[in-house]
């Protein structure tokens, strides 16, 4: 997979960006227990593997998790724990397809050896050298399996912290002895919540499916915080500008649902108590706007940053809305599979940008850390606000949980929109298109800040040329040029 640092100073209306590929998770992560395991330490790595997924669990970066528990897999096969070594490089695989990289296996010795020949499984594919049969497509005559033995499945209570639905999709195989293997996430998931539930379902137990007298080893789905659809006005309490929004969507009149839905953004902005419910529940309302104009891509992305926002929205019965809905109810938080490892892999390029100007306050100001899925297309998926601050000396925190948002953290959630606004041509290998993980670190504020702040944040206080000195500059956004922001920042925001 690609993961990708934006690196070039852009201001808002400006020319496209160049971008760099990288690893966002910094080598000294991990640095600590990677020594334990060169050193064949298995026990003390173990340990220390296994302190860092319960930091981990609170993460939304997906990588450091994966990280985390690739290496459990590792000292678990250098224990000779083979059946166990085998789940968790699964498991790892399912949060970050790059989890390790041969070479860094290879140093691991005998037991990166281990991992490196497993094969991990895709979603429909069975495991190597096992017959598995499709309960759906098989003939009259087979019996699915059947649960006899295994815990419910309980969130942590840093994982239920994490601002992301809690829905998730797994397929694995549940053999003809009855066991439970190979577990693949459809999709994505909170990354807390892909540990606690596959660490749940590891030993669980059922009677196996049956064709005739023989057992036989099949495909199984399990889900979990699976929506029930409710209408948004049993959600969320909407003003009055939303209300006429979502009249308007009902009855297909997209330019003035459009219309409407961003004066119910604009009043959100500027309420003197902004809260993220409301932003949420406009976002909500632009996206599906979009999607009836048939702006496809901006549409998806807010619809999805709706839900980051306000999980209550994952529920949001959207077929009254025509065919915006029908598009919509395809893209629920989740849809979009973690992007696959492609080594050698051209990063996606940023081509188009939109912006609005002037509805923030002055104080307004930060930087904010923003993570996405670029699909093959260029489109966005899953945008994420991993982590903010207000000023240079400050330290990375994540949004708050509590509904009412203060100056930094509302410039935060405007920077969250822009990032829909946006295109990428995708990353490519060779001419092939393929998904990527996308980071930014975006500094942002208003005509106001200019001076010290902004120059604490190593970057022009003078602002684009074409508006230096105007009183229209209004509020603006450059990307930093920062790795160490962005793997720093990234670790900052996972403790619990």
């Amino acid at each position: 997979m690609v993961r990708t640092l934006v690196l070039a100073h852009c201001f808002i209306g400006a020319a496209a960006l160049s971008t760099l590929a990288g690893a966002a998770v910094a080598p000294e992560t991990f640095a600590a227990t990677d020594g334990l395991l060169r050193a064949a330490q298995w026990e003390a790595a173990r340990t220390s593997a296994l302190e860092r997924i319960e930091t981990y669990r609170a993460t939304l970066y997906a990588p450091l998790l994966g990280g985390a528990v690739a290496r459990l897999a590792v000292t678990e096969a250098g224990l000779g724990r083979t059946e166990e070594a085998e789940w968790h490089w699964q498991v790892a695989q399912d949060l970050d397809r790059s989890a390790l990289s041969p070479e860094q296996l290879a140093s691991f010795g005998s037991a990166g050896a281990v991992l490196r020949a497993q094969r991990t499984r895709r979603a429909g594919e069975p495991p190597s050298g096992m017959a598995v049969d499709h309960v759906e497509a098989a003939p009259a005559g087979l019996q699915p399996p059947r649960k006899v033995a295994g815990e419910q499945v309980k969130l942590s209570a840093a994982a239920g912290r994490v601002p992301i639905p809690k829905g998730l999709l797994v397929e694995v195989i549940v053999d003809a002895g009855g066991k439970v293997r190979a577990p693949v996430v459809v999709g994505s998931a909170a990354p807390g919540m892909i540990w606690d539930a596959l660490e749940a379902i590891r030993s669980w137990r059922y009677a196996p499916a049956r064709k005739g007298d023989r057992a036989v080893a099949v495909f199984h789905e399990l889900r979990f915080n699976m929506p029930v659809p409710r209408p948004l006005g049993e959600l969320v309490t909407l003003d009055s500008q939303a209300v006429t929004a979502e009249a308007d969507l009902r009855a297909g009149r997209w330019r003035e649902a459009r219309h409407h839905a961003h004066e119910a953004w604009e009043a959100a902005i500027r309420d003197p108590q902004p809260r993220r419910q409301s932003l949420a529940a406009s976002l909500a309302l632009l996206a599906l706007a979009d999607a009836g104009l048939g702006d496809a891509r901006p549409a998806v992305c807010r619809w999805q940053a709706a839900q980051h926002l306000d999980e209550r929205l994952y529920g949001m019965d959207v077929s009254p809305y025509h065919a915006a809905g029908e598009l919509l109810s395809g893209h629920r938080w989740g849809a979009a599979a973690r992007p696959e490892a492609s080594d050698g892999a051209r990063p996606p390029r940023k081509i188009a940008r939109t912006a609005d100007a002037g509805l923030l306050p002055a104080a307004s100001k930060g930087v904010v850390l923003l993570a996405a899925t670029v699909d093959e297309e260029g489109g966005i998926h899953q945008p994420l606000i991993l982590g903010l601050r207000s000023g240079a000396n400050e330290p990375m925190v994540g949004l708050s949980p509590a509904g009412l948002l203060d100056p930094t953290s509302l410039g935060a959630v405007e920077t969250l929109d822009f990032l829909c606004g946006w295109s990428f041509a995708p990353a490519r290998v060779g001419v092939r298109a393929v998904a990527s993980d996308l980071l930014l670190a975006v500094a942002f504020g208003h005509a106001a800040w200019r001076g010290a702040a902004y120059s604490a944040e190593n970057a022009s206080s003078q602002g684009p040329p074409s508006l230096k000195g105007s009183s229209d500059w209004g509020y603006w956004a450059v990307l930093k040029e920062d790795p160490k922001l962005i793997s720093t920042g990234l670790a900052s925001t996972a403790s619990p």
